[in-house]
């Protein structure tokens, strides 16, 4: 399925690699993955969360107010919740009160990414790629669309940096012939959860 002269390449874990990738923008911005810094995950100590209440506490966790804005889960229950604010290294409260079971165990507070140029909200907007048209790879992710899958998506450009995270194929456009002469069309990616990025270069 590849196919020359393009150094980007999307991969869906169901899906499969889907190359010929030209070009990626979200929210009208064109990414560029050099741009970008990582905040990995954090699952340090142990977190307790209380049925109705907004207020998680922590064992032996070292959270901080950088942590505001980020997804964090009790991973019994795997119910995501915002972190509202940071009040010391072992108590935070949420932006809604906690509806799940609740208890003490494993927690994830979720990867994230902060870009240098590109808001923040851009995370969250559909990402658009543009392929040089491919029936096998157009087949593919009309396929998808139709059934509305949602996949896991690593769409890596030509210095090995990387763009990953949940999505669901939303769209895609018709052929288009522009005016070089070359056949294209549009996918689009609709974000479950925040992209992380990850700068090869």
């Amino acid at each position: 399925m590849a196919i020359s002269g393009y150094s980007t390449t999307l991969v869906g874990t169901s899906l499969g690699a889907l190359t010929g990738v030209e070009r990626v923008t979200s929210g009208g911005l064109e990414l560029r993955f050099d741009e970008v810094a990582i905040l990995d995950a954090y699952r340090t100590g142990t977190a307790t969360f209380t049925t109705d209440s907004d207020e998680v506490s922590g064992t032996n966790t070292a959270w901080t107010s950088a942590m505001v804005g980020r997804k964090i889960q009790l991973d019994a229950d795997a119910t995501e919740c915002v972190i509202k604010s940071v009040e010391t290294t072992t108590a935070l409260t949420l932006t809604a009160n906690y509806s799940d079971t609740g208890g003490s165990g494993a927690y994830t507070i979720f990867a994230s990414a902060i870009t240098e140029h590109i808001p923040l909200g851009v995370q969250a907007l559909p990402v658009t790629v543009t392929f040089n048209y491919n029936k096998t790879v157009y087949d593919t992710v009309e396929g998808a669309a139709t059934a509305r899958t949602e996949d896991t998506f690593t769409l890596t450009d030509g210095e090995s940096s990387t763009e990953i995270g949940l999505a669901r194929v939303a769209s895609v456009g018709d052929k288009t012939l522009s005016s070089d002469g070359h056949a294209r069309f549009t996918c689009t990616l609709q974000p479950t959860t925040y992209l992380e990025f990850t700068d090869g270069s």
